[in-house]
């Protein structure tokens, strides 16, 4: 297991990081935005639940969440430099 990246996000319900994860989803060409989606799914899988509210949307969306959270973590590397 992975200690999440930002420990504010620790007290949340799952909901609220879902959600808080779609706005994110929804908006992904905002500059300001890199690394979000990629720390909410971080700590999302750390609490065991991402791949099951994956199950629950259609397919192709949920191929296009992990494809943008592929995208958002070379994003936050390039910026970074971090992995």
């Amino acid at each position: 297991m992975t200690v999440p990246a930002d420990q504010r996000l620790a007290p949340l319900s799952d909901a609220a990081l879902a959600l808080a994860l779609g706005v994110c989803v929804g908006r992904p060409q905002s500059v300001a935005n890199v690394g979000r989606v990629s720390v909410l799914v971080d700590e999302l899988v750390r609490r065991g639940v991402f791949d099951s509210i994956l199950s629950t949307l259609d397919p192709e969306l949920a191929a296009s969440i992990r494809l943008l959270d592929s995208a958002d973590r070379g994003q936050r590397w390039a910026r970074t430099g971090r992995r």
